[in-house]
């Protein structure tokens, strides 16, 4: 089995991601005290910051702490093969740590799917003021009064 750690979590292997959604539920609290012993009690900057988030958008800390302990539930079962990894320090703690012996690929993230979002919003606004710009728009009276909350505007 191949665990690629660089895909969503639905594209794991079944048996991994079972294992992975219970420990995601149950590992809370340990992950909150965890947070909480290398954290900075009086600094408030530093609670909202993203290491001390659970949000798996904002933050991989998270993710890569379920992953961890998962690995440490399975590993005696040898059934993976190899993992894929986005990070050089997330195979650092792997093989260091878990006294992993497997092949461990470092892959980065291509950020080509950003970047077209991106050209694609661009494209979009584009046309839409282009759109807006040519086709005839009912325009107001100079004198005509509209009422926003108890206020006379004059046009």
């Amino acid at each position: 089995m191949i665990l690629n750690t660089t895909e969503h979590i639905s594209r794991y292997p079944e048996s991994f991601k079972k294992k992975y959604y219970k420990n995601f539920i149950d590992l809370r609290k340990d992950f909150t005290n965890w947070v909480d012993s290398i954290g900075q009690k009086n600094n408030l900057d530093w609670w909202v910051s993203i290491p001390a988030s659970r949000n798996q958008y904002i933050s991989q800390l998270y993710s890569n702490f379920c992953l961890i302990e998962t690995l440490k539930e399975i590993k005696s079962k040898n059934s993976i093969e190899h993992i894929i990894v986005e990070s050089q320090a997330l195979k650092k703690i792997i093989e260091k740590k878990l006294k992993v012996k497997l092949k461990i690929i470092v892959k980065k993230k291509k950020n080509i799917k950003n970047l077209l979002l991106i050209v694609r919003t661009f494209f979009f606004q584009i046309i839409i003021h282009i759109f807006c710009k040519f086709i005839s728009v009912k325009k107001l009276s100079k004198k005509k009064k509209i009422n926003f909350n108890q206020h006379i505007y004059y046009l």
